[in-house]
């Protein structure tokens, strides 16, 4: 492609040139191929990052192609992984029950061009805003293939799913009042699955992802379900499909999944008793990814146990957390340390992506004191509409993300730290619970070893001690150097926009995605100075 077909991007003063042109009438950027610069030979099927040469190349593009085109920071989604991930889910319906749909949990990547990848595989999306829902319907979405979800729903947002035909998964029984009331007023009969919380579930994931329990803003709590169970039949206008769970996420044991499946099979059986049978059982998302291998998680579960313990000791070398933190060991309620029992997320699961539906529908669960499998379980209540809402199982392996590193220095005289020009922290999972091991690694003079792996701890360039990517040292094969880039991977959900903000002025990074064919789009151009400080109004 000729370098006249690029455009300027100007951000924070400097300008990155982008690989696309821009459609006068939309304002949009349209996609292109760098016929010259693209290298299909290096994506082999869905492993779209290419190690063996000096720089690597991502989705067929070089690291620096990348650089010189769209500059550091960079997120890079690469399409293809997005569709397979969603085939893999159908698959699994194909095979253990054919009444299943896929509703892409929009919040784990949500831009049109994400969601237009799901449903170009036939399925639809999981919805909790209003321009969430209408950018599933700019990408092609048929709306009675979306899930309106959520725990505080504007009128005018309810207005639109029950004008449009969307499922809305109702929250409360107060929203059950509300959808009855607007959709008599709009003289229509609205698809409504009640959403449910409350079980009894220990450790599913941590506190501020569970959305299952008892202490939770979402859902009914279960221990109100008799009180609900006459609102349907009061509104028959109501369109009343079942109900609706998502545990939160990541969920890395399949014991929740099964114990939920169990109790909303008991509530649709009460249900259909009285005369309501159910039409569709939605188990929601959190299907976990497995970050590490199980070699992996074991060698950093105790890396994390003997290097606190030996801090303790007064041997400050061997500690691997962050200020000698216990890391996943402390439990993040009560603050207790356990080095015996890990309360944290999990990097790896015996059930990852689909092979946790997998599972789930093939095994037992307990409904009414009673074993029986999942799927026949859905055969007894009259085979309804099996419903499951994947987010970062979707679309989490499919990105990476482009970083430069500024220079590395000593923290406490003996710790090793590497700062970052990152601009703003985008790793929205790392403030939450870190950065796995082996999701870094040096991205220029690949292949070049030093005697000895170099260890040391991540940090970003903001004002602030807390802006710290990795709060975990991670092993490389040789000290960084200034100029060296660093990739992240499996960054392609809630990372790169979850925390997105304009931290002392930096501009969020440009966001794009690659078909098979190298074309590349944006997800999110660079900022521009003028849309830091709104200087055009």
């Amino acid at each position: 492609m000729k370098r006249r077909n690029f455009i300027k991007v100007a951000a924070a003063g400097a300008a990155c040139a982008a690989l696309t042109t821009l459609n006068t009438k939309t304002g949009r950027a349209e996609p292109k191929n760098d016929a010259d610069a693209f290298q299909p030979q290096t994506i082999k099927g869905r492993n779209f990052i290419d190690m063996s040469g000096r720089e690597a190349v991502i989705a067929g593009y070089p690291v620096s192609w990348w650089d010189k085109h769209f500059g550091l920071p960079l997120h890079i989604h690469y399409a293809p992984v997005i569709r397979d991930n969603t085939k893999a889910f159908q698959e699994v319906f194909k095979k253990r029950y054919p009444k299943g749909e896929v509703r892409f949990a929009a919040k784990a990547n949500p831009h049109p061009l994400v969601f237009s990848q799901v449903i170009k595989a036939g399925e639809g999306v999981d919805v909790a805003s209003e321009y969430e829902a209408k950018g599933a319907l700019l990408a092609g979405a048929d709306p009675k293939h979306l899930d309106v979800n959520g725990n505080a729903k504007t009128d005018d947002f309810l207005r639109m799913a029950i004008g449009k035909d969307m499922v809305v998964i109702c929250d409360s029984a107060e929203e059950f009042n509300l959808i009855a009331q607007l959709s008599k007023e709009m003289n229509a009969k609205p698809r409504v699955l009640q959403r449910l919380a409350g079980f009894s579930l220990g450790q599913a994931t941590q506190a501020g992802s569970f959305t299952a329990g008892a202490w939770t803003k979402f859902g009914l709590n279960i221990k109100d379900i008799n009180e609900f169970f006459p609102l349907p039949a009061k509104y028959p206008h109501i369109d009343f499909q079942g109900f609706h769970v998502h545990i939160g996420s990541p969920i890395a044991s399949l014991k929740p999944y099964r114990i939920v499946a169990g109790k909303m099979a008991e509530f649709s059986k009460a249900l259909a008793d009285r005369g309501m049978p159910c039409k569709m059982f939605n188990i929601g998302g959190g299907y976990p990814v497995n970050y590490l291998d199980k070699k992996q998680w074991t060698t950093l579960l105790s890396r994390i146990r003997r290097g606190y313990e030996a801090a303790k000791a007064n041997d400050p070398e061997k500690l691997w957390v962050w200020d000698n933190g216990a890391a996943g060991y402390q439990d993040e309620l009560t603050g207790e340390i356990d080095l015996e029992h890990w309360s944290g997320v999990q990097f790896y699961s015996e059930h990852p992506k689909e092979k946790m539906l997998d599972d789930l529908l093939a095994g037992d669960i307990e409904v009414d004191g009673a074993t029986t499998t999942f799927a026949k379980a859905l055969k007894d209540l009259g085979e309804p509409t099996l419903v499951v809402e994947p987010g970062r199982s979707v679309v989490e392996d499919s990105g990476a993300t482009l970083s430069r590193v500024a220079h590395v220095k000593k923290v406490d005289g003996v710790h090793d730290l590497i700062a970052l020009e990152a601009g703003v922290v985008n790793f929205g999972d790392a403030l939450e619970h870190t950065i796995p091991v082996n999701r870094w690694t040096l991205a220029t003079d690949c292949g070049k070893k030093a005697s000895a792996p170099f260890n040391a701890f991540i940090a970003g360039q903001l004002c602030f001690t807390g802006d710290l990517p990795s709060k975990y040292k991670i092993e490389f094969e040789r000290r960084p150097e200034r100029g060296d880039v660093l990739m992240t991977l499996d960054t392609g959900a809630y990372d790169p926009h979850f925390y997105a903000a304009n931290t002392n002025a930096f501009p969020r990074p440009a966001r794009v995605i690659v078909q098979e064919n190298g074309d590349v789009d944006f997800l999110k151009t660079r900022d521009t100075l003028e849309e830091i400080y709104s200087l055009k109004g």
